[in-house]
């Protein structure tokens, strides 16, 4: 690697001049500087070969060693014609050797561009580029080294003599044995074999490809190729999945949700008609329920699944379904790609409308029940938020009182807001296997306990939710000290000195607030807090809870107001009212905004009100795993056996 400070230099100089060689390099290469290249690629080879009937064969070509091995006064020639800004600083980095070292010994590197440079890219493209503007063949597309060239024969087979002989003269050699040749359909079978034999010629091993197994950047370009891509990416999801379970199951819920499988998967995705698959879609979404299930150690039920699969927002996990993202993937990726399509096949005189584009809209206009496309289609969440909303009003469907209150709670921001946190044992943010299981199926309604009898004497079902409200609950005590301790940090660290349980001040019937500041917060006048949890499904809050999310914190916000009153003319008062399921009081919400502006302010994070809100969350979920775990009557352990010997 590069010393860090040339790294960094290199990041900025990028930032500087990145829309200079883009524009020069497109539309040819789709490597530096151009959103969305590699999708755009895919789309346009595409259409190209099934609908010009001048493509007849398509060649795929793969540079050995590429960015090591270009000459370097080729670098430096173009820098200084195309980045002429950056000239003077790359000039320092590659005009003499670059040294390596390896095992006490230094060698000189006097080719390529250095390892780890922010900025190889961008002045690897440039040295190519001078050649892939003089070649003939209708389609000419590069991502960096991976080139492909499409269009008659006698056009593409001349390309390639090109592409071979002004290569070697700036250091560079094709890969014969990883360049494919493919025939179009346009292409007669009766002169494939003397095609085999002229582009064998000149690449000797070149490989012939067929339908389901031709791929641009990765991704299938015919229907035909994406199921044998559905068993390659499933066999290798199923032995990464068998690792993941091995790991705390919170941070292994975290890698899931945003690293792990369905992000990788987004790209093929949007470049491929997935959605025309859909039991190959349903079985990676069996493989993710099943690992989920394992991970978390619950059983999903039809509804919970469904629940599960959707966004944080709407009350789900965030680990989105293959089978729901497919689509509005598909055709987000077309429509954010079109101008840039558009310019790669502009020297055709076909009128080109890309391949399954008119089918993908009106399957979405069934789905969606909607009569009109988005109105910014470039955007993948203008196609899916209507699939989300169906799916999620579905989840209503035949649901009890109880059911509803919950779903209505997790609507709310702060509801998901542990689920965003990152999991760390060192932070503090990071739940142990059974206080994880306890807040997931809480959160999707599943069934996690035996029924039981609680230690007040009251029934225990198997949703566990009695000790939520018992008023013997163990975690009610340590969820609120917790709160406050937190709230508290959040004070000092914002540089408002504070105390807990303030002597001489008291609420009407002669209990002490939580807390109090110590300096005047507003208008001269100090600021007072109490914080109280209230639980979403209690019997007393059911009713109101399941017409209206935050029910339950709003009430107890409006109690602690009427208890405080006596010192509202002296103090400035925050009912901190939270629910067990998440919703926060309006007066908390507040405050987290007020204290999460001050927080920014003294320490610099920009997510500082983010991370407080994310801390109370976390909070809140530890305390409802105590509670329920609470209602489990307490038994003699076999240390007392071991005693006795």
């Amino acid at each position: 690697m590069g010393s860090i400070f040339c790294r960094l230099v290199s990041k900025l100089g990028f930032s500087f001049v990145s829309n200079e060689p883009a524009n020069y390099l497109k539309p040819q290469h789709l490597g530096f500087g151009i959103k969305g290249g590699c999708e755009a690629a895919v789309h346009s080879v595409r259409s190209f070969i099934l609908q010009d009937s001048s493509a007849e064969v398509l060649v795929k070509l793969d540079v050995k060693n590429a960015f090591n091995s270009v000459e370097r006064d080729t670098l430096c020639h173009m820098i200084k014609e195309k980045i002429p800004k950056l000239y003077s600083y790359l000039w320092q980095c590659y005009s003499e050797p670059s040294k390596l070292f390896y095992n006490g010994q230094t060698i000189e590197s006097c080719v390529g561009c250095q390892q780890g440079d922010p900025l190889g890219p961008a002045i690897f493209s440039l040295a190519i580029q001078p050649v892939l503007e003089n070649l003939k063949s209708n389609l000419n597309i590069w991502y960096l080294d991976d080139g492909t060239l499409a269009g008659s024969s006698s056009n593409v087979l001349n390309d390639l003599s090109i592409v071979i002989r002004e290569f070697q003269a700036i250091g560079l050699l094709l890969n014969f044995s990883k360049c494919e040749l493919f025939f179009c359909p346009s292409f007669p079978s009766k002169s494939q074999a003397q095609a085999i034999t002229e582009f064998s010629i000149l690449a000797p091993n070149i490989r012939i490809i067929s339908r389901d197994n031709l791929s641009i950047l990765g991704s299938p370009l015919l229907e035909t190729g994406v199921p044998s891509l559905f068993k390659k990416l499933l066999e290798k999801f199923n032995i990464l999945a068998s690792n993941i379970t091995h790991i705390n199951p919170h941070m292994a819920l975290y890698i899931l949700r945003h690293c792990f499988w369905i992000p990788k998967l987004n790209y093929y995705m949007r470049c491929c008609p997935f959605w025309k698959f859909f039991s190959f879609c349903e079985s990676f979404d069996s493989s993710i329920r099943s690992v989920l299930e394992n991970m978390i150690n619950i059983k999903f039920t039809t509804s919970s699944w469904k629940q599960a699969s959707l966004p944080i927002i709407f009350g789900g996990l965030g680990i989105r379904a293959v089978s729901d993202i497919a689509l509005p993937a598909f055709l987000s990726s077309i429509h954010a790609c079109s101008s840039l399509i558009d310019s790669i096949l502009s020297f055709s005189s076909v009128e080109f409308r890309l391949e399954f584009l008119n089918e993908a809209e009106n399957l979405w206009l069934s789905k969606s029940q909607n009569s009109r496309l988005p109105s910014l289609p470039y955007l993948q969440k203008s196609w899916d938020t209507p699939l989300i909303q169906i799916k999620y009003d579905s989840i209503f469907t035949n649901v009890s009182l109880r059911e509803k209150a919950i779903l209505l709670s997790l609507s709310n921001k702060e509801s998901g807001a542990w689920l965003e946190a990152l999991p760390s044992p060192q932070l503090g943010t990071l739940l142990d296997k059974v206080s994880l299981q306890i807040a997931v199926s809480l959160r999707l309604r599943t069934p996690f306990c035996h029924p039981h009898l609680c230690v007040c004497g009251s029934e225990v079902d198997s949703f566990g939710l009695h000790g939520l409200s018992c008023t013997k609950s163990a975690g009610r005590i340590s969820r609120h000290a917790c709160i406050n301790d937190i709230l508290k940090r959040a004070f000092i660290s914002a540089e408002i000195p504070c105390i807990l349980e303030p002597s001489g001040l008291f609420r009407d019937d002669g209990k002490r607030p939580d807390g109090v500041t110590l300096i005047p917060w507003k208008g001269g006048r100090c600021f007072v807090w109490d914080v109280t949890c209230a639980d979403t499904v209690a019997p007393s809050h059911l009713v109101g809870s399941s017409k209206h999310a935050g029910f339950a914190a709003s009430a107890a916000e409006q109690l602690k107001h009427s208890k405080y009153k006596g010192i509202l003319d002296t103090h400035l008062f925050c009912a901190f009212a939270v629910e067990t399921l998440g919703p926060w009081s309006e007066d908390a919400k507040c405050l987290l905004t007020e204290l999460g502006t001050l927080l920014k302010r003294s320490t610099g994070i920009p997510m500082a009100k983010a991370f407080l809100r994310q801390r109370i969350s976390i909070a809140i979920q530890r305390g409802n795993a105590a509670s329920v775990l609470g209602t489990i009557p307490s038994s003699a352990g076999l240390e007392e056996v071991f005693l006795l010997f």
